[in-house]
């Protein structure tokens, strides 16, 4: 005997959307990136860039690539913080060799 449910033709509770299944800290991870670009962009505007070093201007910039890069991609969190922070460093180099 076929139960209500396959008579009446509804879902089942669980077929809406799962909200756990979000992965709310890349989400997260991307906004927070996205405001710090925008702020990075008009730092030059709230404070005077000319009393941060050249290595400072360097790790503020890599933040927001890291975060939006991390909200973006499957990788770990390790993985992509080992690449911001080679991107950090080969930056540093560039300053100063160059």
């Amino acid at each position: 005997m076929p139960s209500k449910r396959d008579l009446i033709g509804g879902s089942s509770p669980s077929d809406g959307i799962r909200w756990s299944d979000f992965q709310w800290n890349r989400i997260s991870a991307f906004f927070v990136g996205v405001v710090a670009t925008g702020f990075y962009f008009s730092m030059t505007s709230i404070v005077d860039t000319s009393q941060i070093p050249s290595w400072g201007e360097e790790i503020l910039a890599v933040i927001p690539i890291g975060l939006i890069w991390y909200g973006l991609s499957r990788s770990s969190w390790q993985e992509i913080l080992k690449a911001v922070v080679g991107i950090a460093v080969g930056g540093m180099l560039g300053i100063y060799v160059f």
